[in-house]
C-alpha cells in the first residue's frame, strides 16, 4: 500500500501534541481525517481520556466514524463512535468520538471541565462555521482556567495559519503535502449560451442545461465516476430528472445533500454495485471530509447557496452566489484523490482569477442570538471570548434585543432563570421559548403540539409538497399521518425530530390518544396561535393589500403565490426570507384571529398622542395613535393643548423657513442684524450676539415664552415680532445697532429719511438731490465702513441716478444732470458747486 503523505510528519506531531497544541495544514488526500486520528488514539498520553474529532457536517460524521471503525476491524460504536443531533453510536468502550461542532458546544456547557476528554481535533476548520469558532474559543478558555492538560489540534486543507497562530500563539505549526494526481481543467462558461437562449431561459434553466450537457459530454469522453457540484437540493432534483431522461447506460445517478436519509447518502458515497458507473449530484457538502470512492471527474457549477442575516431588515437572505477560490480548489481536488482526473468548470478561466480568496467567516453573516445565549450562559461574551473574527455591533445589538423580548435576559442584559432551561433544548431562541413554556405545562398533548411545531419550523419546509405554507394545515396533516402511521416517506427526518423534541419534553412515546386529543380538540388553530405568539410577538403581520403584510417589527412581507387567496387580516410569520428579488416572502405562517388575536391585541396594543406639522394645513396636528409594535391599529385626530412638543415643532418650522419670512416690522430689524453680522460682528463686545443666526440658535430662550398658545403658522405671523425680537436684545446691543445701523439718515437739511435694509447686503436711501447739497462725503453705516446706495431724486421724486460715491458724482456726471434739471425744473436751485451749496427743499423764490 502506498504510504499517505501525512505519515511523514506523524511521528513529530505525536511527540509535539503531548506538550503543546498543534496547527496542521494538510491538503486533501493527505490522510489527516482517516489516518491521523487512529495514530493519536494509540498514544499512551491519551489512554485514559477520550479523543473528540469535530466535523462540520452530519454526513461526514457518519462516514468518517464508519471508516475509522472499519480500519480497526470493529463495528462503529465500540472504540470508534459518533454523536450528532438526534443520533449517536457510543458505548463505554468508545475512545474516539466523531462529533458535530454544535454538540461540542453543548457538551462544554454541561461539563465545563471536559474531564473525560484529552484531545479535541478540529477538522476542516477552514470552513469557519459559527459553532467551530465558538467551540475553539471555549476550549481555549477551558485550557487557560481549568484544564491546562487539554490538547487541541486544529487541521485544515486551506487554513489561514497567520490568523490562527495569533489566536493560539503557543501552538506548534506543522504542514503536510497532499496526495493528488494530475488534474486537467476544462473551462465551459455558462455565459457562452447565446443571447437568444438567455432571453427565453431563466438563470436556473441555463445552469441545468449547461450541467446536463457537460455531464453527457464527460460521460462520453471519459471513464470513471462523476461528481457534480450544484447550489441546492432543488437544482439537484431537476438535474437528476433531466439526466434520467438521457438513459445513460449502466449508470447510477445519486443525489447527495443534508436532508437525505442515511441510506441515500451512503448510496452516493459508496462504490456502486457491479460495473456500474456513478454520477453524484452534490451540494458543497461534498467539498471536504468525505471521500466519494471512484470519482475522477468533477463538474463544478461554481455556484452555492449562501444565507446571510440582514440586520437592518431583521431577516435572512438566501441567495445564490459564486464560490470562493478556496472552494474551487477543494472541489477540483476531488477529481485527483485516487487517480488522474479532469475538472470541468462552468465559468471562464479569466473569472477564476477574480474569485474571492475565501468565503467570509460565518459568524459575521448570521443571526448570532443563539450563540450569544450560549456565551452568556457560559459567563462570557463576544468581547472576551478568543475569536479570529467577531460579529458586528449591529448583530450583537439585535441579539440582545431579541433575547430581552423573549424573556431570557432582563433589561440590564443579565440572564434569567429560564435561560439555562432554554439552552438545554439546543435550538434557536424563539423555538427554545416555545419549548420552555411547553416544559412547564402539565398537558402532554400541548407538549406534543409544541414538538411538532418546532420540528416543522426548523426542518425542511413542507409548503411545496403540501401546497400550503399555513403551519396549521401542515401541523394537522402531520398529526393525522402520525395517528394513522402513514407518514409520507419524505418526512423521515421530520418524524425523527418530533420524537427527539418530544423526549426532551418528557414524552417518551407519541401515542394515538395524545394525537387524537389534539385532532379532535375544539380549536387547534387557536392553540397553535397561542404557542407561536409567545415566540414570535414581533412577527405578527396585518394585511395591507392582496398579498402584502405590515410586520410588527417594522418590516414588510408578501405571501407566496400559492397563499395569496387567503382572507386572513392577521398572520404570524414563522419563516420569512428575502428572495433573490429582494422581496421578503412569508414561507410559513399561521392565520391569527378569534380569541388568540383579541388577547394578544389587548395585552400588546399601546396608544399615544402624536403631534406633527401638517404642511397642507400649516399647523400642528395631534392624533391619538394605537399600535402593536410598528403596526398602526387606529389613528384619529384629537384635541390637545400646546406643550413643549408643540413648541418644538413650531421652532423646527421657523428654522426651516427662516425668521425673515415672518411678516411685520421685525423684518427691518432682522435685515439690519444680518448686515451687522456680515460686516462687523466682532467690532465691539456690544455687537456680539446681534445676528439672525444667533437668534435662530437661541429661540428656546427668547421666543418660547411667546408660544404658549400658538399652534398655527398664521398665529406665528400675527405675533408682535418687532417687540419680541427687540426684547431679545440687551440695552447695549440696541444702542449699538441704532448707532451704527440706524433706521434713518439725517440729511444736511435736517430732515430724516428712512434707510432701506430689505435688499440683502445693501442699504439704500431715496432722497431728492437738493437735500444733499453741501455734503462732500458719502453717507455710510457700520462705523462708516459700508456705503449707502443713494437713489437721487428730482423735485418730482423721479429717479435721476444711483450712486455709491457722492463726491465723484458731484465732480462728474452732475454737470449733465444740472443741464437737464434746469430745463425741466427752472424754478429750482441747481448750483454750479453743489459740494458747497446750501441744501434745500424749496424753490429759488422761497429760499
Amino acid at each position: 500500500m502506498i504510504p499517505l503523505p501525512i505519515e511523514t510528519i506523524t511521528p513529530e506531531l505525536l511527540s509535539l501534541i503531548q506538550e503543546n497544541d498543534c496547527i496542521l495544514s494538510a491538503p486533501p488526500g493527505a490522510g489527516k481525517s482517516t489516518y491521523l486520528p487512529l495514530q493519536l488514539l494509540s498514544l499512551a498520553y491519551f489512554s485514559n481520556k477520550k479523543i473528540l474529532l469535530l466535523q462540520p457536517r452530519q454526513v461526514a460524521v457518519r462516514s468518517i466514524a464508519n471508516f475509522l471503525a472499519l480500519s480497526l476491524g470493529e463495528k462503529v460504536g465500540r472504540s470508534i463512535g459518533y454523536q450528532m443531533r438526534g443520533e449517536s453510536a457510543l458505548s463505554d468502550k468508545t475512545r474516539l468520538c466523531v462529533i458535530t461542532e454544535g454538540l461540542l458546544v453543548a457538551k462544554i456547557q454541561s461539563d465545563p471541565e471536559l474531564n473525560d476528554v484529552g484531545l479535541i481535533i478540529f477538522d476542516e476548520f477552514h470552513e469557519r462555521s459559527v459553532q467551530s469558532d465558538i467551540a475553539l474559543g471555549l476550549c481555549l478558555e477551558i485550557q487557560s482556567a481549568l484544564r491546562p492538560d487539554l490538547r487541541l489540534l486544529v487541521m485544515s486543507a486551506t487554513l489561514n495559519v497567520a490568523d490562527l497562530s495569533t489566536l493560539m500563539p503557543k501552538a506548534r505549526q506543522l504542514s503536510s503535502s497532499g496526495r493528488t494526481y494530475p488534474i486537467d481543467y476544462i473551462y465551459k462558461p455558462i455565459s457562452a449560451f447565446s443571447k437568444l437562449q438567455r432571453s427565453h431561459n431563466n438563470p436556473n434553466n441555463q445552469l441545468i442545461n449547461a450541467v446536463v450537457n457537460t455531464v453527457a459530454q464527460a460521460h462520453h469522453d471519459h471513464s470513471g465516476n462523476i461528481l457534480v457540484f450544484l447550489p441546492s437540493a432543488a437544482i439537484i432534483n431537476k438535474v437528476q430528472s433531466a439526466l434520467e431522461r438521457l438513459s445513460l447506460s449502466d449508470t447510477l445517478i445519486a443525489p447527495l445533500y443534508g436532508a437525505l436519509t442515511t441510506t441515500q447518502q451512503k448510496q452516493a458515497i459508496d462504490i456502486p454495485p457491479g460495473n456500474k458507473r456513478k454520477i453524484v449530484l452534490a451540494t458543497n457538502i461534498a467539498e471536504t471530509s468525505l471521500t466519494i470512492n471512484g470519482v475522477n471527474i468533477v463538474i463544478d457549477s461554481g455556484r452555492e447557496k449562501a444565507q446571510r442575516f440582514i440586520v437592518s431588515r431583521k431577516l435572512h437572505q438566501l441567495s445564490e452566489q459564486m464560490i470562493s477560490k478556496a472552494s474551487s480548489i477543494q472541489r477540483a481536488g476531488r477529481a485527483g484523490r485516487q487517480q488522474a482526473g479532469v475538472c470541468y468548470r462552468l465559468w471562464s478561466q479569466e473569472q477564476q482569477q477574480f474569485l474571492q480568496e475565501n468565503a467570509p467567516a460565518q459568524i459575521t453573516q448570521v443571526d448570532i442570538s443563539q450563540t450569544l445565549l450560549t456565551l452568556l450562559q457560559w459567563g462570557t461574551d463576544f468581547t472576551q471570548l478568543p475569536l479570529i473574527d467577531k460579529p458586528s455591533e449591529a448583530q450583537i445589538d439585535y441579539a440582545f434585543r431579541l433575547l430581552k423580548q423573549l424573556g431570557f435576559l432582563n433589561q440590564a442584559g443579565h440572564i434569567r432563570a429560564s435561560t439555562k432551561l432554554a439552552y438545554q433544548f439546543n435550538t434557536e431562541p424563539r423555538l427554545a421559548r416555545m419549548l420552555v413554556i411547553a416544559s412547564t405545562q402539565n398537558r402532554e398533548d400541548q407538549k406534543i403540539l409544541s414538538a411538532v411545531l418546532v420540528a416543522l419550523i426548523e426542518g425542511k419546509p413542507l409548503g411545496q409538497m403540501l401546497g400550503s405554507n399555513d403551519i396549521v394545515f401542515q401541523c394537522r396533516y402531520v398529526l393525522t399521518q402520525l395517528n394513522n402511521k402513514t407518514l409520507h416517506k419524505g418526512m423521515f427526518e421530520l418524524n425523527k425530530d418530533i420524537s427527539r423534541i418530544a423526549k426532551q419534553l418528557g414524552i417518551k412515546h407519541v401515542n394515538n390518544a395524545l394525537l387524537e386529543s389534539l385532532l379532535k380538540g375544539p380549536d387547534l388553530a387557536q392553540e397553535i396561535a397561542n404557542i407561536l405568539l409567545a415566540a414570535y410577538p414581533d412577527k405578527i403581520g396585518r394585511k395591507r393589500d392582496k398579498a402584502g403584510f405590515s410586520i410588527a417589527d417594522g418590516t414588510g412581507a408578501e405571501l407566496m403565490q400559492n397563499d395569496e387567496d387567503i382572507h386572513a387580516q392577521w398572520i404570524i410569520c414563522t419563516q420569512t426570507q428575502i428572495t433573490h428579488k429582494t422581496n421578503a416572502m412569508v414561507r410559513q405562517y399561521c392565520e391569527l384571529s378569534g380569541s388568540a388575536l383579541n388577547a394578544f391585541l389587548d395585552k400588546n396594543t399601546h396608544s399615544e398622542k402624536q403631534q406633527y406639522w401638517d404642511n397642507a394645513l400649516d399647523k400642528v396636528v395631534c392624533r391619538q395613535v394605537a399600535r402593536v409594535g410598528a403596526i398602526e391599529i387606529s389613528n384619529q385626530v384629537c384635541s390637545f393643548s400646546a406643550d413643549y412638543e408643540t413648541t418644538a415643532l413650531l421652532l423646527k418650522q421657523i428654522r426651516k423657513k427662516g425668521l425673515i419670512v415672518l411678516l411685520g416690522k421685525a423684518n427691518v430689524l432682522l435685515s439690519r442684524m444680518k448686515l451687522l453680522e456680515a460686516l462687523d460682528n466682532n467690532a465691539s463686545k456690544d455687537s456680539q450676539g446681534i445676528s439672525q443666526s444667533s437668534l435662530m440658535d437661541s429661540m428656546e430662550t427668547w421666543l418660547v415664552p411667546y408660544l404658549n398658545k400658538v399652534t398655527t403658522w398664521q398665529q406665528l405671523v400675527e405675533l408682535n415680532w418687532l417687540d419680541i425680537v427687540r426684547a431679545s436684545l440687551s440695552y447695549a446691543q440696541l444702542v449699538y445697532l441704532d448707532e451704527y445701523f440706524p433706521l434713518t439718515f439725517m440729511a444736511p437739511t435736517g430732515n430724516r429719511h428712512s434707510l432701506d435694509y430689505s435688499e440683502q447686503g445693501k442699504v439704500s436711501l431715496a432722497i431728492r438731490i437738493q437735500e444733499l447739497y453741501g455734503l462732500n462725503t458719502h453717507p455710510r453705516v457700520g462705523r462708516n465702513s459700508f456705503p449707502i446706495t443713494l437713489s437721487l431724486l428730482s423735485p418730482a421724486h423721479s429717479l435721476i441716478q444711483k450712486t455709491a460715491d457722492l463726491p465723484t458724482f458731484w465732480s462728474g456726471s452732475y454737470r449733465e444732470v444740472q443741464k437737464d434739471m434746469k430745463g425741466r425744473y427752472p424754478r429750482h436751485y441747481w448750483p454750479e458747486d453743489p459740494e458747497s451749496a446750501v441744501p434745500t427743499t424749496k424753490t429759488k423764490k422761497k429760499m
